[in-house]
């Protein structure tokens, strides 16, 4: 199933949104038969009934898969708020532009115009939402305007970081809405640990996570590593039985997450970037974490610089347009893999990304085999930069906490 157009032919459920979409979404816009049949069953209703809509797609479908289905449309609120409702419509256009230019490109095969058809296409998918808008800060509607586009709808939706040094590194004491952060570090550093922890961390407060893997986790990971890091229990432990963990304290935590998988090269940046907006529409979360750039699809093979300028700016719109911190991991360039500290140019393929992101995290960890590491803030858009802690790392429970000097060479000195 795709999540993508599922959730696309979820939103149906809206009465009113129904009633004007239907007008416009054609059944060939739909690549998944399922997404399709869905589409289908809700479009025939005046008023929403999921016995109706079960009756109608039962067939051929495992019970699985119906229950992936209704826990889809569970999370469609009906009727949806205004503001929901305005956010769907955007995701909608933008399902219907692409799929648009997708068959225009599928149907037209004459080598001399696939460039220019390619280009269009990507110029088109992006609908900014924040330009335009010349702020006078004497009127305080516009002073609400301008910190809402930093914290969100509420006036102070700060998402404190596990870590110390980057709360503390950054003006507002945490991440807020808008900021684009970069995690960088080398394979096995621990940055995928880091993001679990982080994401935990924002749970804990009561928020919302979306966590989106691409290329080489798969849904079962993720459930035991914040299950892990969450009890502090070996991750052995969980993978043998996940199910022995899950009291109601951890379910109400994890019901605050949503985990997405997609395969290498699988999606890329826009289609990512509308499915959170599809997502976002129904389920309104409160931080992103990508996990990692190099898996999403580039948008031009030819030119990685390009690309990865491309897919961070993509990132950098859907943190703004929502309001919501993004955090995505990244590999060094390979000279930078045993470095004790990482530069500003460490950042593997694009020095487009340095210059769009907010801040950038790195990871050093000298020698893999031991438990010790440097966290340091390389670019920071909204405080200090160049601080830097020792942190230990404890992967059998996907943790990673600070450390003294003393306690990180003696880390260093394990064979």
């Amino acid at each position: 199933m795709l999540h993508y157009e599922l959730h696309v032919a979820a939103l149906m459920k809206d009465d009113e949104l129904r009633s004007i979409a239907s007008q416009v979404i054609k059944p060939w816009m739909f690549s998944d038969p399922i997404a399709l049949k869905l589409y289908g069953s809700l479009t025939k209703l005046k008023v929403y009934d999921w016995l109706y809509v079960q009756a109608g797609m039962s067939d051929g479908l495992s019970d699985a898969e119906m229950n992936a289905i209704k826990a889809m449309l569970d999370g469609v609120p009906s009727p949806l708020s205004h503001d929901h409702r305005e956010q769907a419509t955007v995701a909608i256009n933008e399902f219907i532009r692409k799929q648009t230019l997708a068959f225009v490109i599928r149907k037209i095969n004459i080598e001399g115009y696939k460039d220019e058809i390619f280009h269009l296409a990507r110029d088109v998918q992006v609908v900014p939402t924040l330009n335009g808008h010349a702020y006078n800060f004497s009127d305080p509607a516009h002073i609400q305007r301008a910190q809402q586009a930093m914290f969100g709808a509420g006036t102070g939706r700060i998402i404190k970081s596990s870590f110390d040094l980057v709360n503390s590194s950054i003006v507002v004491g945490g991440y807020c809405g808008g900021m684009l952060v970069m995690l960088v570090g080398p394979p096995g550093a621990g940055k995928s640990t880091f993001l679990v922890d982080d994401g935990l961390w924002a749970l804990l407060q009561g928020y919302k996570v979306l966590h989106i893997y691409l290329g080489d986790m798969n849904p079962y990971d993720a459930l035991v590593r914040y299950t892990a890091a969450y009890c502090g229990v070996d991750q052995k432990a969980v993978y043998l039985n996940a199910t022995q963990f899950q009291t109601q304290q951890v379910s109400d935590i994890l019901s605050r997450l949503r985990v997405v998988v997609y395969g290498y090269y699988e999606a890329s940046a826009d289609q990512l970037a509308s499915y959170a907006r599809l997502l976002y529409a129904s389920w309104p979360f409160d931080m992103v974490i990508v996990d990692y750039d190099e898996n999403i699809s580039p948008v031009n093979v030819e030119s990685l610089y390009e690309s990865g300028g491309y897919t961070y700016g993509t990132l950098k719109t859907l943190a703004e347009n929502l309001a919501v911190p993004v955090l995505v991991a990244c590999q060094p360039k390979v000279q930078y893999w045993s470095a004790d500290s990482m530069p500003l140019e460490a950042a593997a393929e694009s020095s487009r990304k340095q210059h769009i992101i907010d801040m950038m995290i790195s990871f050093s960890r000298p020698n893999r085999r031991s438990g010790g590491g440097t966290l340091e803030i390389t670019k920071n858009r909204r405080g200090p930069e160049g601080y830097r802690s020792r942190v230990r790392f404890d992967m059998n429970v996907a943790r990673i906490v600070q450390t003294t000097e003393d306690d990180y060479q003696r880390l260093l000195s394990v064979k």
